[in-house]
């Protein structure tokens, strides 16, 4: 007689409802943008990128509104400089170092009938940055800066600008570092003693400082539910800083668009640069008064910031690390100077890079696709090849199916490939070379991931986000509890509750249902609902702050679907044989999400997330496997 393996399954049936927030991303159809000085007048470029046909028009301080039409996955550009006659006549549009500690009129508004993306470029040769361009609707009141060192031999500052767009706004500003007047470079504002300007619809308030403007706060403090965008960066700096005589050898411009502090996360990974010898990373803090723990995949692997930081520095970087912290944090990537004193290669490779100031998003603001394009600014050298690179960042059970260009990510070759384990999330991150001109990323349904986008030439570079979301993490909706997806069938109650870390602010927590029912509290207390029918279906959260704001926090579509029914046999076979099981699944809403299991002895053979389980057990006996499927 034979000996048998027997084959018991403990089957998960569910009904599914997903909760999808409203993502507010780098992408949109309105933005202002506002350029700062390099070490002498530069070019200034807008390129404009778009994966749907659509028309932007630019409006130009002192020009008629320019038209610019796009087809679907392409870009165009706007010569900003071309159209003020050259660098001689671009005043209207571009702000000078003697204009620190004033405000003036000079910011580029762009909208545009389809969602785009926009990249601002200040070129010189041996000095250039860029950024991308956050849309109107994903600025917010609170900000705070990276920047740089003065640079002493050629009198190079640090310096910000701040964009309000609405009338009436009261801007607070606590500077790190003394703002100073020039020429006379006289100090105006002391450091860390906060000051106000008063901002209309499109001004720009621009200061420059002698010392290190990173951390500066700057945010609205006016009743009128104003928004406003801060630049940041320097003038032109070598990486590190360095003094007559014993400075490394190359000098760039660093420009950069802050990330709203409610956009924060506490989940990082932060991507060595191809071909980059080192790197520096600066970390600010959202609350700088007490201490921030993070958590990375570094030695050492636990670092304290200490309470009253403006920010923390980790130096001569050489591999991708992850970080988790005990609070939302910004993160920034800086680049060295290619060459040392002596002109031997320093911070890159290969001969191209130079300093950079590129924002890294966090984990949390996973994008799904984005349209961006690389550029080759007419100021790179050509000789050595200038290089464009993307990093990409996914987590590892969809990184491989990510595409780019409409190519497996799998099928690409990749540069300094790293998998690191965040907050008990498996993910991938790679470099890839690209071409210029435009490029698409997307996630294979449920993914997600965030890129940033950096070019190098001989003594040039630039680095920026590609794409991520910029969602206001510090406000969310959580159903049942969880503001992850949840389980509930047709005409189960859903518990949502809000969340905002300003809920001492809040006067009035509105919801707002697709059936018309709404329901105000003055405090924040958990709503019951109840959805019968499946089907998809949108709620609203409306905060109504103290100083009259109200606003939609997010919008969530509830997908609600109806019993998944699985039928199994009982299967048997020898041992030492391979055993195919195949469910038959019926209900709720193809395709179905797959996930295996073994609760007794483990002999999965392959995949444990396809349509079927193969097994392979040497031993007689009764196996028990569990399989859920959504």
């Amino acid at each position: 007689m034979k000996s048998k393996l027997l084959l018991g399954l403990c089957v998960l049936i569910l009904c599914f409802q997903a909760v999808i927030a409203q993502k507010y991303s780098t992408k949109g159809t309105e933005f202002i943008i506002a350029f700062m000085p390099n070490f002498n007048p530069p070019q200034l470029t807008l390129y404009l990128s778009s994966d749907e046909a659509t028309i932007a028009t630019v409006n130009l301080p002192g020009r008629a509104p320019i038209t610019v039409n796009l087809a679907a996955n392409s870009a165009n550009s706007v010569d900003v400089t071309a159209i003020y006659g050259g660098v001689g006549g671009q005043t209207p549009v571009y702000t000078f170092p003697d204009e620190s500690n004033t405000i003036n009129t000079k910011s580029i508004r762009v909208t545009s009938t389809k969602p785009i993306s926009i990249y601002s470029f200040n070129t010189l040769s041996t000095s250039t940055d860029a950024t991308l361009i956050l849309p109107t609707n994903a600025l917010d009141n609170d900000y705070r800066a990276f920047s740089s060192g003065f640079y002493s031999t050629q009198n190079y500052r640090s310096q910000i600008s701040v964009v309000s767009i609405t009338n009436g706004t009261t801007v607070e500003i606590i500077p790190t570092a003394n703002i100073i007047a020039l020429p006379s470079g006289a100090i105006v504002h002391p450091r860390n003693i906060p000051f106000t300007v008063s901002l209309n619809n499109g001004q720009v308030y621009f200061a420059q400082s002698d010392g290190d403007l990173t951390g500066t706060r700057t945010r609205v403090v006016s009743s009128n539910c104003g928004k406003i965008a801060l630049f940041s960066g320097h003038q032109r700096t070598n990486i590190p800083v360095g003094v007559l005589g014993n400075e490394p050898n190359g000098r760039d411009h660093l420009y950069e668009e802050m990330m709203p502090i409610s956009s924060w996360g506490t989940n990082f990974i932060v991507p060595m640069l191809a071909t980059a010898k080192k790197i520096r990373v600066r970390i600010m803090s959202v609350d700088p008064t007490i201490p921030t723990t993070l958590t990375t995949s570094r030695t050492p692997s636990v670092i304290t910031i200490p309470a009253n930081s403006p920010f923390f520095e980790i130096d001569n970087v050489t591999t991708t690390f992850s970080i988790s912290a005990s609070q939302p944090i910004s993160v920034a990537v800086y680049s060295f100077s290619l060459n040392d004193n002596a002109g031997t290669g320093f911070g890159f490779s290969e001969g191209i890079g130079d300093p950079l100031l590129m924002n890294i998003p966090p984990l949390e603001q996973g994008i799904d696709r984005i349209t961006f394009n690389s550029f080759s600014p007419n100021s790179f050298n050509p000789v050595p090849t200038p290089k464009l690179f993307t990093s990409i960042i996914a987590p590892a059970l969809t990184f491989n199916t990510t595409k780019l260009d409409n190519v497996n990510l799998s099928a690409l070759p990749a540069l300094n490939l790293v998998n690191l384990t965040v907050d008990g999330i498996s993910y991938r991150m790679a470099n890839y070379l690209v071409s210029a001109g435009n490029h698409t990323l997307s996630a294979p349904s449920g993914g997600n991931f965030v890129a940033t986008l950096y070019g190098l030439a001989q003594f040039e570079s630039y680095g920026m986000v590609a794409g991520s979301s910029v969602n206001n993490l510090n406000q969310q909706v959580f159903i049942n509890g969880t503001k992850n997806d949840t389980v509930v069938c047709p005409g189960g109650q859903v518990a949502f509750k809000g969340f905002s870390s300003d809920s001492a602010g809040i006067v009035s927590w509105k919801w707002k249902f697709h059936d018309g029912q709404e329901v105000s509290n003055a405090i924040n207390s958990t709503v019951f609902k109840s959805f019968p029918d499946t089907g998809s279906f949108r709620v609203h959260l409306i905060l109504e702050k103290k100083n009259g704001c109200s606003f939609d926090t997010v919008e969530n579509i509830v997908n609600v679907r109806t019993n998944i029914a699985i039928v199994i046999d009982t299967l048997a076979t020898c041992p030492g044989s391979f055993l195919k099981v195949r469910p038959s699944v019926s209900g709720g809403i193809a395709p179905y999400n797959y996930s295996w299991s073994s609760i007794t002895s483990n002999g999965i053979i392959g995949s444990s997330t396809s349509d079927s389980l193969l097994i392979k057990h040497d031993v007689s006996g009764s196996y028990q496997y569990k399989l859920s499927v959504t």
